[in-house]
């Protein structure tokens, strides 16, 4: 039996001897996670507790109740935090003589996963920005791109390029495991159990997020559009369209709904369509590959029932294109100074930043998105009843 998990609660973990012959030094035990209130959640069987670090046991729990959104704490009966790097026995100590060992795993605020865009550049050649100026001069006042929603595998790589690239160095992991997931099988992502491939773990944020769910869509060119050989648009002859722009988005369930007098006004209640993240070719920005890819989305987003469609806005230009896209700010990102002795504290962290949310969306957004130190959470509402 699954709990209702929420911010602030515990769930009790209990660690029990299994019963093994002298000669295994008692290493096995079976790992048993209860609810508060006594109900069972899962049990793990066999788990070498001398090897077994805090950090791979805390992904188990985190597998167990569903990967919530809120972040995982792992603390003895004795009050000390189970750590990460450490196997379990070493950081249980004298709790690890009680027959069964118990700990408790403390669910707190989501963690954001470090900055989402750093001040630097995407690398540019000749021959593309050739290309797009080709582009430019034919596409007219018509879409010159097309959306491709069945996934071409020989695309992948040039996928996970583009949108690294796009984004801060630190995010390539987790962004290539989205990509991964995205052409996952429609029937392995259908799976209640996530394939370890479609889960991205950071020990150092404390991360365990569960992107099975993800989806990705393109853009390409379509030739079909306009009276011009592709071949007069390629070096070499060569009619193999350019990929031109990408789009990683995943529904976020679980939004009730909001009334006329809450905060931000009446929002339906539905599914919310969260835009992980879009990225266009730089030469080809200016042909809106973007806006395209987002408008032809978010018709989707509303077929599908969706309340809204969000967005974790990247600094500068990032915010500036979504306000351009009709999309509101829900939670501000305001910078804390931090206490202390301030001759120990570098420029940089004497101040952290946190969200702030301004409307009942916003608290929403939140507690279920993919958090960046550097961005607000910004939404277009689809449907207000």
């Amino acid at each position: 039996l699954k709990p209702h998990v929420l911010v602030g609660s515990l769930v009790s973990v209990e660690v029990v001897q299994s019963h093994l012959p002298t000669n295994t030094m008692a290493l096995l035990r079976t790992i048993r996670i209860v609810s508060i209130g006594g109900n069972q959640v899962a049990t793990f069987a066999d788990v070498d507790v001398c090897s077994a670090t805090g950090w791979e046991t805390l992904c188990q729990v985190a597998q167990a109740l569903g990967f919530p959104s809120a972040s995982l704490s792992l603390v003895t009966q004795s009050a000390v935090v189970i750590d990460h790097s450490l196997p379990l026995q070493e950081s249980i100590g004298p709790d690890g003589c009680d027959d069964p060992i118990a700990l408790t795993c403390v669910l707190g605020p989501s963690r954001a996963v470090g900055v989402k865009r750093e001040h630097w550049m995407m690398r540019t050649n000749k021959i593309g920005m050739i290309l797009g100026r080709r582009l430019r001069r034919h596409a007219g006042d018509k879409p010159f791109f097309k959306i491709c929603r069945e996934l071409d595998p020989s695309l992948q790589d040039d996928v996970k390029q583009l949108i690294t690239e796009s984004f801060a160095p630190r995010l390539k992991e987790l962004i290539h495991v989205a990509v991964r997931a995205a052409y996952q099988p429609a029937t392995a992502t259908a799976l209640s159990t996530p394939a370890e491939e479609c889960v991205f773990k950071d020990e150092s944020f404390g991360a365990c997020i569960n992107l099975s769910s993800c989806r990705l869509w393109t853009s390409v060119p379509d030739f079909s559009i306009k009276d011009v050989a592709p071949e007069s648009l390629w070096f070499g002859g060569d009619p193999d369209p350019v990929f031109a722009g990408a789009v990683l988005w995943r529904l976020l369930d679980g939004w009730p709904g909001a009334a006329p007098d809450a905060a931000g006004g009446a929002v339906a209640a539905g599914p919310v369509l969260e835009v992980l993240f879009a990225a266009a070719h730089p030469d080809l920005q200016e042909l809106g590959v973007a806006g395209h890819l987002m408008a032809e989305l978010e018709e989707v987003a509303t077929l599908m029932g969706c309340a809204a469609v969000a967005v974790a806005a990247v600094p500068h230009q990032g915010r500036r294109f979504w306000a351009k896209q009709g999309y509101l700010v829900h939670a501000t990102l305001i910078e804390i100074a931090l206490q202390g002795d301030g001759d120990n504290l570098s420029e940089s962290s004497k101040m952290q930043t946190t969200l702030e949310p301004g409307t009942a969306l916003g608290e929403f957004l939140k507690s279920k998105m993919l958090l960046f130190t550097d961005t607000p959470l910004v939404a277009k509402v689809l449907r207000t009843s």
